[in-house]
């Protein structure tokens, strides 16, 4: 069994001369973290069984030349990054949560009239995601006592100097990098106070040639936390700021996904 790589960890292609087909499923099972996995079907051509990127599809050809392999290269668009961002109590977890489920429903009424939905993910960019569980707590009558907890855990987890720790925010930006390799639409929700290392996190976005969308969602009374600030000093204007009101998420996708697709939005 011989393999052939393109582009050092991008992917790698499989000539399975002679290998009995329990080898070959192993092979394929211990090369899944590789970008993508073709199997060579004749001298020329292998084909994709496993992908994480948009680039290549399952199924998808791999031409495999006398001088190496070449990947037949599709275009496709940049990820759109949908970068939540405001003062804590603006509402970003509501609007994150709004977010999921309007993405959800897109993608099932999509699927339903055969048309292909964008692939998607929703992920919270913050040390302690307090802003969702806090929110589910309010609606089950424990707003409280979650409110409470939420504080002292926090508070432990800055005095133990884990909350924004260097390993952390690595992890976090290249979490970004490979989601944006393999969504079209990505929701991240930086948390509540602006900083460097929110900065750095968003690095993965751009390393992935994705497009920064940023939302501000302000208090009632217009603070913005200082966010405004931020994405201007990152050459970026918001494409909404402003407060937290019923049917933002729709408005939102509707400014980012394709036209094509606006009909399966709801008023989310």
């Amino acid at each position: 069994m011989a393999l052939g790589s393109a582009g050092g960890p991008e992917g790698v292609v499989i000539a399975p001369e002679g290998v009995p087909p329990w080898l070959l499923a192993g092979a394929v099972h211990l090369l899944h973290p590789r970008l993508w996995v073709a199997v060579m079907e004749d001298r020329e051509t292998a084909v994709v069984a496993v992908s994480h990127c948009r680039e290549v599809s399952v199924g998808g050809q791999i031409r495999v030349a006398g001088e190496g392999i070449r990947v037949v290269e599709v275009p496709v668009p940049p990820a759109r990054v949908l970068a939540l961002s405001g003062p804590p109590k603006a509402g970003k977890s509501r609007l994150r949560g709004a977010l999921y489920e309007a993405l959800r429903a897109l993608e099932v009424r999509a699927r339903k009239a055969g048309a292909a939905p964008p692939r998607w993910f929703v992920q919270a960019f913050s040390p302690d995601s307090e802003g969702q569980w806090v929110a589910d707590a309010h609606a089950l009558g424990r707003g409280a006592e979650a409110e409470a907890r939420a504080r002292a855990i926090k508070n432990a987890l800055k005095g133990s100097g884990a909350f924004f720790s260097p390993e952390w925010v690595e992890k976090t930006r290249s979490q970004l990098h490979g989601l944006c390799r393999w969504a079209e639409v990505v929701v991240a929700d930086l948390g509540g106070l602006p900083s460097s290392e929110n900065r750095e996190i968003l690095e993965g976005a751009r390393e992935a040639q994705a497009l920064l969308v940023p939302v501000v969602l302000t208090r009632p009374d217009g603070e913005d936390g200082g966010w405004g600030r931020f994405w201007a000093g990152m050459g970026l204007r918001p494409l909404y700021a402003g407060p937290f009101h019923e049917g933002l998420a729709a408005e939102l996708l509707r400014g980012i996904i394709p036209g094509e697709l606006h009909a399966f939005l709801g008023g989310a």
